[in-house]
């Protein structure tokens, strides 16, 4: 057993709500090991509890050289992985993946394990260079982790690789102590009525989900209210607006620009149903998606309406928290079949989240064998 006391996390994305799972990896690590992580995000952005030893990769001196410093901060990394000594180091996906392959070859002290959260491709670009070479070395790390267990085991196929851990997506329930007396969702929603509410949080963005679940509104009169959260920029919300506008004739629905998680998991703790749509013949990151969002839907106490996603399927229907929408399906059959199978509480839901899904429980077996590999 390696007797490292140190642990650096490194990754080029911004720990918002998609990578706030290396968060909770270096909370989980810190009882055992100083642990750093270094990011793209300014730690007083970031909750209080993991603002220790955070920094933001472009608060170096070449932080400011927009179109050479992702070149630059490789470099500095190799330079800085070669001096350390019995160092963990942790790296997202593919953006460290090569520098830290020669630091590897030359330091025999450090260990290195990848953190994988995404499978590049048609809607996840990389650079060809670092592709080929991932595909050539991607067996190099001392432990590789997936955010999904079949994501996982496809690439172990995909790869030729040795065992490869998972750690779903998904948050603590330490996180999920908010207090709903803070947010009353009338402010967003104001609906005259008691009906169902199904939420959809995501991008405005007329060309893929969304047209399909705002076609639904005028179908589910009497039945749904619709409350929608879109980020985007001023053009896409203006055409939001009019597409609503132009097929919606009722008053059960209302849209809203994005606000922050915080505030949005205590609105989810008030609806009932929450869509989670990645269609899987999109991609193959969307045939095997591991959003956040869907986890903390079921955290929430939502059922969810979600498309045929592997892994994630089999979570709705073992669990019976919600239904699929499959491949050609029209979303308003789906959506109806949710409906008429009846919604399970809210209690229920949550239940199976602590006991099953939260990340306590989920982390556990790939955070122990961390521990007992290395520290």
């Amino acid at each position: 057993m390696m007797n490292n006391n140190k642990a650096i996390i490194v990754t080029w994305k911004r720990l918002n709500n998609a990578y706030s799972c290396l968060l909770y990896l270096k909370n989980a690590l810190e009882q055992y090991a100083e642990v750093e992580l270094w990011s793209r995000t300014d730690s007083g952005n970031l909750p209080e509890k993991y603002q220790k030893n955070t920094y933001n990769i472009l608060d170096l001196w070449y932080g400011k050289m927009v179109k050479i410093r992702y070149f630059l901060a490789q470099g500095d990394l190799f330079v800085k992985a070669l001096k350390e000594k019995k160092v963990v180091f942790i790296i997202n996906d593919w953006d460290f993946f090569i520098p830290m392959y020669y630091v590897k070859k030359h330091n025999h002290t450090i260990s290195v394990i990848h953190y994988c959260t995404e499978i590049p491709g048609k809607d996840v670009k990389c650079l060809k260079l670092i592709d080929r070479f991932y595909k050539k070395h991607a067996d190099y790390p001392d432990m590789i982790i997936d955010c999904l267990k079949e994501r996982a085991a496809w690439r172990e196929k995909k790869y030729g690789l040795r065992r490869v851990f998972y750690i779903n997506n998904t948050l603590p329930i330490a996180d999920l102590k908010i207090d709903n007396d803070n947010c009353n969702i009338n402010q967003f929603s104001s609906f005259s009525n008691n009906l169902p509410i199904l939420l959809y949080a995501g991008g405005a963005n007329l060309t893929r989900q969304l047209n399909e679940i705002i076609n639904c509104v005028d179908q589910f009169k009497g039945k749904l209210n619709f409350l929608f959260f879109c980020y985007g920029n001023e053009n896409e919300q203006r055409n939001l607006r009019d597409y609503c506008q132009q097929n919606c004739t009722g008053d059960n629905y209302r849209l809203n620009e994005a606000i922050p998680r915080k505030v949005l998991l205590q609105v989810m703790r008030q609806c009932d149903i929450g869509v989670n749509y990645y269609p899987p013949e999109y991609s193959i990151n969307h045939r095997y998606s591991a959003p956040s969002k869907f986890f903390e839907y079921m955290a929430s106490g939502l059922n969810i309406l979600s498309t045929n996603n592997e892994g994630i399927n089999e979570i709705i229907n073992n669990e019976k928290i919600g239904t699929c929408i499959f491949e050609g399906e029209d979303m308003a059959k789906a959506l109806n079949r949710l409906l008429n199978n009846g919604l399970k509480s809210r209690k229920y839901i949550m239940d199976v989240f602590k006991k099953k899904y939260c990340y306590e429980v989920d982390a556990e077996k790939t955070l122990k064998y961390i521990i007992e590999k290395f520290f």
